[in-house]
């Protein structure tokens, strides 16, 4: 055989948090790799590859095989916390200087398939979904009920001293008057939506997930350390919005990211199998989910509001902000402009 054909049958792994042997080989060779031992409060959870054709023979055994394919391998061993909620992203943000959480595999959505009189709490599929312009979205009205059965993920600010109740005490109203959704500035959320049983979030009230505070998005964003460089614009399956990279990050072999917003939501592109690996390690995606008015969803392509837990005014409340110029803190009209919920949880 020719030296040339031999270098093109010799395929490499390229892994991260473990050993491969062997580390080169022609295709249809099997090869081992084994996890390096987890640290301290971590367990090992999985292996994950963005590598076409790689099949692990037990994806979730520490040392296992796979077929090589003609191609170059990446493959990475990925651990888990053993205080991770169920529901929740294998990955630790600070939130202040003394504590931590951990943030929800998706955006909250409420579902109901009555026309609204009965509903099921969840966090979405993917980090990356939306619900947009579907269904009960934007057949919501004032008490509560809608007249389309699907999902809602866009919900109002609702304080204290408003006189709403059921689910339109959660946000789920087609008013625009800000004042019926509280009238008192520093009131707290009426009821913060992680009081809630989330199907696949523990699935029982009060597991532990909250709405952060106003300062708690600040501190993800601006004050922790690193906090420049663990954020940036991004798609993901064709889905505009931001990466949040947990405090301790290591790029898994094979991925990429750039921090910022250098060229807009085109910084940095994932498809769903390529985020799956970011996921694995940690990463946090918000989509851009627009804001819904009534029953009217607009900008879903252009903005990404999520709720904090904090009031500003009577009529206002704080929000993370994510476009294509800023991730940033903001406030918005409590039920004029109704956001995302992104839960976490504290991690002690």
């Amino acid at each position: 055989m020719p030296l040339d054909a031999t270098i093109q049958a010799t395929r490499h792994t390229l892994l991260t948090n473990g050993t491969a042997t062997p580390t080169k080989a022609a295709a249809g060779a099997t090869i081992t790799v084994k996890a390096n031992a987890p640290e301290s409060g971590k367990v090992f959870g999985k292996w994950t590859t963005s590598t076409e054709g790689v099949t692990f023979t037990d994806a979730t055994a520490a040392e296992t095989t796979f077929t090589m394919p003609a191609r170059d391998v990446t493959v990475a061993a990925n651990y888990t916390y053993t205080n991770l909620p169920t529901g929740g992203i294998n990955g630790l943000f600070s939130v202040s200087d003394t504590k931590k959480v951990f943030f929800s595999k998706g955006n909250l959505r409420a579902t109901t398939n009555d026309n609204g009189s009965s509903w099921t709490w969840s966090f979405a599929d993917h980090q990356y979904d939306a619900v947009g312009m579907a269904a009960a979205n934007t057949t919501i009205n004032g008490n509560g009920t809608v007249e389309a059965n699907g999902s809602v993920d866009l919900f109002g600010w609702v304080g204290a001293n408003s006189a709403f109740t059921g689910m339109a005490a959660f946000g789920i109203s087609n008013s625009e008057n800000n004042h019926d959704y509280g009238d008192t500035n520093g009131e707290a959320l009426k009821n913060d939506w992680g009081t809630n049983a989330i199907s696949n979030g523990g699935n029982v009230a009060d597991y532990g997930w909250r709405t952060l505070t106003n300062d708690e998005w600040n501190y993800v964003l601006t004050t922790r350390a690193g906090a420049d460089s663990k954020k940036g614009a991004a798609t993901v399956n064709s889905v505009a919005g931001w990466i949040l990279l947990p405090d301790a990050w290591t790029l898994p072999a094979g991925a990429s990211f750039t921090a910022g917003k250098e060229s807009g939501f085109t910084t940095n592109s994932y498809t769903a199998e390529q985020w799956a690996v970011m996921e694995s390690a940690g990463a946090v995606f918000l989509p851009l989910t627009g804001t819904r008015r009534g029953s009217n969803v607009f900008y879903s392509t252009l903005y990404g509001y999520y709720w904090s837990a904090t009031s500003k005014s009577a009529t206002e409340a704080y929000i993370a902000v994510f476009t294509a110029s800023t991730s940033s803190c903001g406030d918005m009209g409590r039920g004029a402009a109704c956001s995302a919920v992104r839960l976490a949880k504290d991690s002690n």
